[in-house]
């Protein structure tokens, strides 16, 4: 296994469940939730690159992180919530359809709320994915676990989080670790206050963390949850990012 920048490049021998070697951090120093969101909008604002290609960059890293760890002819279970995390997931789920893996998907929380999370739910449409709404139908992911997912990639909540659970997403994390798939989480483990590494008051521990441009500053306060962590280049221009560890 080696790591080239700040992504993680996967040997061709195939997957192997547990990885014999750790995934490595990233060589970015850490990057608080606040810090990490005024990236995104600089690079947008003011180097013109579209919020829609930050998240097909980053949704990318993550389905290759995906496809390393499922065997041929097991399927991912992809949780979406309604936001931007939502929409990474949406588009990791088209990525590995297009790859020949199998995905699908449930929609927690209803259909996506941001522009760019409405497009990638579209797009994964158009790919021929079906999106099950749990809103309209409570048992969806029960049915779902019981199918036997190899993975299930956790895009249900970002870096944004601050807030306390409902007793309804609450039960769900509980009912996905319950389960024993091993899970990839999308940028932050759902429940995790990505700054401080709290739960909020639980969270999904996942077996990957596979977050963007560097470790968030949390994640050395919950290394029980984020599991190992690999960080997504999701092209920022260079002087965006932040030191190299150690310098």
């Amino acid at each position: 296994m080696t790591s080239s920048g700040s992504r993680v490049f996967f040997p061709a021998s195939g997957p192997s469940w547990p990885p014999s070697v750790p995934l490595p951090y990233g060589p970015r120093q850490a990057l608080d939730p606040a810090s990490a969101a005024a990236l995104d909008r600089t690079a947008q604002e003011d180097y013109g690159i579209p919020g829609l290609v930050l998240m097909e960059l980053a949704a990318r890293g993550v389905a290759e992180v995906a496809t390393w760890l499922l065997e041929p002819g097991a399927h991912a279970l992809v949780v979406c919530g309604r936001g931007n995390n939502g929409g990474d997931g949406l588009a990791v789920a088209r990525n590995l359809v297009a790859w020949g893996r199998r995905a699908e998907v449930v929609l927690l929380h209803g259909p996506p709320t941001t522009p760019d999370a409405r497009q990638e739910a579209r797009a994964a449409q158009d790919a021929g994915i079906e999106l099950v709404d749990a809103t309209a139908d409570a048992d969806a992911v029960a049915r779902a676990l019981a199918r036997e997912p190899a993975l299930v990639v956790d895009a249900i909540f970002g870096i944004g989080l601050t807030r306390e659970l409902g007793e309804g997403d609450v039960a769900t994390l509980e009912a996905l670790q319950a389960s024993g798939v091993p899970v990839l989480a999308v940028d932050v483990p759902s429940g995790l206050d990505a700054g401080t590494g709290k739960p909020l008051p639980v969270a999904l521990p996942a077996r990957i963390t596979a977050t963007m441009v560097a470790p968030k500053t949390g994640f050395a306060h919950a290394s029980d949850l984020v599991g190992h962590v690999v960080c997504i280049d999701i092209g920022l221009p260079p002087s965006l990012l932040p030191p190299r560890a150690g310098v």
